[in-house]
């Protein structure tokens, strides 16, 4: 869409391509909610109900990249101001981990000694899913948000909200409350949304447009899972 309208209209846009997000606001819903706040809440319920294991589909071997959702809200300023072309651009950390490895960081945030069982007969999925950043990081940007960092921020925003369950019409006011909504580049994204400038409203973005050179930024879906 974006190339689209910059070839017919000379609309000034651009297509950024995040990884996995991550962060205060996710759906933490027990059906629908994906890896890490899947995992969170799994295991704090484990830590709560003084479960003796936690089981986990797959052999925790395949490999996934996470971002924590306030660097993709870093990334979409910094490619505003300095990404102009047509073709859709990563956004993510460019470094992976294994499923196994994410579930005992997540034991580690969340307190939880128990035992994880792999149960080896459920699907893994996709052996890997990695983003080439090799294009943003020359342009100046990279991930400044580490994993156990922004579990342990995650974490400590339900614990506080106590949102295990996504409350649709609450999305916004509590994405607001986030402990990191207040940091010092000054603006966050929510994990699950779209973000730009003069697209339908005001949005997380709308505080800092008239610093843009770029019209909009349209962010592609995460791949997931």
């Amino acid at each position: 869409m974006c190339q689209a309208y910059r070839r017919q209209y000379g609309f000034n846009a651009i297509s950024l391509m995040p990884t996995n997000l991550y962060g205060p606001g996710d759906n933490f819903d027990p059906v629908t909610s994906h890896v890490i706040p899947a995992l969170i809440r799994r295991i704090h319920e484990a830590k709560a109900h003084g479960d003796a294991r936690v089981t986990l589909w797959g052999t925790g071997r395949p490999r996934r990249e996470f971002m924590y959702v306030d660097d993709l809200a870093r990334a979409v300023l910094h490619l505003m101001q300095l990404y102009d072309d047509e073709a859709p651009i990563n956004v993510g950390t460019g470094t992976d981990l294994s499923i196994g490895e994410l579930a005992r960081l997540v034991c580690d945030v969340v307190g939880y000694d128990g035992q994880l069982v792999l149960d080896a007969s459920k699907p893994d999925g996709t052996p890997r899913k990695l983003l080439d950043v090799t294009r943003i990081n020359s342009l100046g940007w990279r991930a400044d948000i580490g994993l156990v960092e922004g579990i342990r921020s995650t974490y400590e925003w339900c614990l506080e909200h106590e949102s295990w369950e996504r409350s649709p019409d609450r999305d916004l006011e509590l994405w607001s409350q986030s402990p990191r909504g207040d940091r010092s580049h000054g603006e966050t994204a929510h994990p699950g949304g779209f973000s730009g400038r003069d697209c339908g409203g005001p949005g997380p973005l709308s505080r800092s447009h008239s610093r843009m050179e770029c019209s909009a930024a349209f962010l592609m879906p995460p791949f997931h899972r």
